[in-house]
């Protein structure tokens, strides 16, 4: 509960940061992190008028685009991203 208020707390920095400042990372997937402005602007590309960052509708989302960049890596592991049929 604690980590989920202070991601909140950080994705509502995030629209008041400027660009100068560092950009913390929400988590890392095999060694690849995914930083906060990211994922603040994944959320709100997607969500468009529905993105009311609120905590439940972050922490859904959150756990979809965990699960998101899992399979992509995943599918980079098994070699997908070289096939020729998926390349066309």
């Amino acid at each position: 509960m604690r980590f989920l208020s202070l991601l909140l707390l950080m994705v509502l920095g995030l629209v008041r940061v400027s660009a100068q400042k560092a950009d913390p990372v929400l988590f890392s997937v095999d060694g690849r992190p995914v930083k906060a402005s990211e994922f603040s602007y994944i959320y709100s590309k997607n969500n468009r008028d529905d993105a009311d960052f609120s905590e439940q509708s972050l922490r859904e989302y959150l756990d979809l685009y965990t699960k998101f960049k899992l399979k992509v890596r995943e599918a980079y592991a098994m070699g997908l991203d070289t096939l020729p049929s998926l390349q066309a």
